[in-house]
């Protein structure tokens, strides 16, 4: 299923088995023309078996076998989009989400006459093979670049061809003239004479002060929509300036916490208006090369095997959440050019990513003409951008999408002025829809929310979350807390007994989220309440056993335990319960001395 992407299969990595095996599992036997549809890892993500897949097998796809009346082609394509929101409401499963072969059955489609099917399917194709032609264009022209960079400042080629006694490969003339004919020592080790051995920062600014006064609606790029390959961003969205790092064109943007980093995230900024200042996440680190390096030397040195791997063997933090200091690349020497080996290598280089981003524009403008219906990962962007908008300057939010928090999408935490954590942090479900339904009362009535994943939010997350749902034709988000919210955990539990997959959840009017202090305060004042229920839970499985072995009749060390036990971060009023809860266990576990004075909270 890892070679099935949406309308196409990739030969990348195919994996053969024995022709005994093949023959033994005829039930999962590919033929030319099948369309099939992913299970498990990108759910939904649907392709037709080509003309060069004569003989294969499959694992963990749904084969669908065309009757007379259904174009093969035209029914990948609508999989991959009208369907899509079917898909996304039928995915089972708290820790890897699937779609079940009962789910792809009960999928009801609307059918033009085959020829019109035919038809919409060339239309729709002829655009994907001009869409695939520019994406393969612009892969080649940074492969280029990189190219480029790679020879003249990692290998030194043109030098150690002058060293051999041979014109360097593919320079002009004047170009190789450029070049010196020697190396010579440097802390870097042998670098071109003439050349200068500095550490990054010396050589790029890290992290460079930008301007952006909160409250300005600029330009927002989220960790999601940062490419792992390529430069150009997916989807830049104007958002109210609140927390976060701030760019301008010419910047490169690196992200810091794993696994982003490994996953390859990093994005070139060519998307900005002149002197205009963009911002997006915390875990960025921006890279801003000084004179005479040109701006596309720091994007394609993020893109380096080198580096790359320097900021990875230097990240710390715990399992899950490391990231990289920026300190480590104190430690990371560049051989510098003369000023006109850099001018030259910036002549051949800004070409080539100037070509890309016109054709991603060419790209998007040809798309722009063709109106469609919202695919799921079109309505999670809009809800995304929508909920984003609601959010007080001084609530930061932190995608989620690359961490394992099983369907979780974003962090919120409270700031206090200049930006100083809180530690008040919240989790948040955001559920899109492009059909939502309503009660007679105004409810908002949402029917797919997950039970499995539901029971593992109430029983195992250890940090208060808010389920939001997003209304994209109206921009309405409405929201409603998770543990301890009774209503839900009955109707969850009424579905589970039913062994049902998935339950309904009813929105008031009154949990729409507005974008002033009374809304924001009554999420506070629900998080508050969901830490409270995390806390007595993790009270209630503490036996009196445990008390004695770990505190003593130490009160203060009583509270402390309290607070590991139910793994929160303590606030005032979680403080002040876990104190009266822990006097009155001691009291029940062992006596207290009688002459010794007690502190009541």
């Amino acid at each position: 299923s890892l070679n099935v992407e949406p309308l196409r299969i990739n030969k990348n990595d195919l994996k053969f088995i024995t022709q005994e095996f093949h023959r033994r599992i005829q039930k999962s036997r590919l033929t030319p023309g099948d369309v099939v549809i992913v299970r498990t890892g990108k759910p939904g993500a649907c392709s037709v078996v080509p003309d060069w897949l004569t003989d294969a097998n499959c694992s963990d796809l749904v084969i669908v076998r065309c009757g007379k009346q259904l174009n093969n082609r035209f029914l990948a394509y609508y999989v991959n989009t009208v369907a899509s929101g079917h898909v996304a409401a039928h995915l089972v499963g708290a820790v890897q989400q699937h779609f079940n072969v009962g789910s792809a059955r009960t999928l009801r489609l609307s059918l033009p006459p085959l020829t019109e099917q035919k038809a919409i399917a060339a239309v729709l194709g002829a655009l994907d093979d001009k869409i695939e032609l520019n994406r393969r264009m612009n892969a080649t022209l940074e492969a280029m670049a990189r190219a480029l960079f790679q020879s003249w400042f990692v290998d030194f080629d043109p030098v150690r061809a002058k060293l051999d006694g041979r014109p360097p490969a593919a320079l002009d003339t004047s170009t190789a003239a450029l070049f010196p004919e020697h190396l010579e020592d440097s802390p870097l080790g042998h670098i071109p004479k003439g050349w200068t051995a500095k550490r990054l920062p010396d050589a790029i600014e890290v992290n460079p002060r930008r301007t952006l006064k909160g409250g300005t609606i600029a330009p927002y790029l989220d960790m999601k929509n940062l490419p792992t390959q390529g430069h150009s961003a997916e989807e830049v969205i104007d958002r109210e300036f609140s927390s976060g790092t701030k760019f301008q064109n010419g910047d490169t943007l690196l992200a810091r916490i794993t696994p982003c980093l490994e996953n390859g995230k990093t994005g070139y900024v060519d998307f900005l208006e002149d002197g205009q200042v963009g911002w997006g996440s915390t875990e960025y680190i921006i890279l801003s090369p000084k004179p005479p390096l040109p701006p596309q030397f720091g994007y394609l040195l993020a893109r380096s095997d080198a580096l790359r791997t320097h900021a990875i063997q230097n990240m710390t933090g715990t399992s899950g959440r490391q990231r990289v200091p920026s300190e480590c690349f104190n430690t990371f020497w560049l051989a510098v050019p003369p000023p006109d080996i850099a001018r030259r290598f910036d002549e051949l280089t800004a070409p080539l990513m100037a070509k890309i981003k016109a054709a991603e524009a060419a790209e998007r403008g040809t798309l722009n003409h063709f109106p469609k219906s919202m695919n799921t990962k079109e309505i999670n962007r809009e809800s995304g951008r929508y909920f984003s908008s609601l959010l007080l300057p001084n609530w930061a939010e932190r995608s989620q999408e690359d961490q394992e928090d099983y369907g979780v999408d974003c962090e919120i935490e409270l700031m206090a002025p200049e930006d100083k954590a809180t530690g008040f942090i919240f989790k948040v479900q955001l559920k899109g829809t492009a059909a939502a339904k309503y009660d007679k009362s105004g409810q908002l009535v949402y029917s797919d929310a997950s039970v499995e994943r539901f029971k593992y939010y109430i029983s195992e997350l250890r940090i208060p979350l808010v389920f939001v749902v997003c209304d994209v034709k109206t921009g309405d988000c409405f929201w409603a807390r998770v543990q301890g919210n009774r209503p839900l955990e009955a109707d969850l539990n009424a579905a589970a007994a039913k062994k049902q997959e998935t339950f309904t959840i009813k929105f008031p009017p009154a949990r729409k989220l507005l974008k002033n202090e009374e809304s924001s305060g009554q999420i506070v004042e629900a998080v508050e309440s969901a830490l409270d229920t995390i806390t007595l839970r993790g009270l209630q499985s503490i036996s009196p056993a445990s008390v004695r072995d770990h505190i003593g009749h130490d009160i203060e060390a009583a509270e402390k335990q309290f607070r590991l036990f139910a793994g929160i971060a303590a606030t005032e009023s979680i403080r002040k319960m876990v104190q009266k809860l822990s006097l009155g266990l001691l009291h029940g576990c062992f006596e207290l001395p009688a002459k010794k004075p007690v502190r009541r909270g």
